[in-house]
C-alpha cells in the first residue's frame, strides 16, 4: 500500500491482519502491484462478518489494494469421524481484472 511493499495492511485506520495473501512484491509490468488473493478461513460455528468486509475492502480497487480475489473460507470437521472438509462460503472478485 502506498509503496511500502512491506508496511502494515491497514483498512479502516486499524492494523489489518489476513490468514493468508498471496501476491508477488515489487510491481508488475504495468507498473502496478501485483495482489493475487487473500484468504481468511474460520473454523465452524465462528462468525465471519468482518473477515468479509476486509475481504471486499481489499479486493475493490478504490481503496489501493486491488487483490484480484478473495475468499472466506469454512472449516468444518468431524472429530469423532476423522473428517474435515474447507468450503468456500463467499468469494469476491476485482472488477477490473474479472
Amino acid at each position: 500500500m502506498g509503496g511500502n511493499d512491506y508496511g502494515k495492511k491497514k483498512i479502516y485506520a486499524k492494523d489489518a491482519y489476513l490468514d493468508l495473501i498471496v501476491h508477488k512484491r515489487g510491481k508488475d509490468g504495468f507498473g502496478g502491484y501485483d495482489n493475487l488473493f487473500a484468504i481468511e478461513m474460520k473454523k465452524q460455528g465462528n462468525d465471519f462478518e468482518d473477515d468479509k468486509i476486509r475481504l471486499q475492502y481489499l479486493v475493490d480497487n478504490e481503496n489501493g489494494f486491488g487483490y484480484r480475489a478473495g475468499f472466506a473460507i469454512r472449516i468444518v470437521s468431524d472429530k469423532r469421524n476423522n473428517d474435515y472438509a474447507l468450503i468456500i462460503e463467499s468469494q469476491y472478485y476485482n472488477s477490473v481484472d474479472f
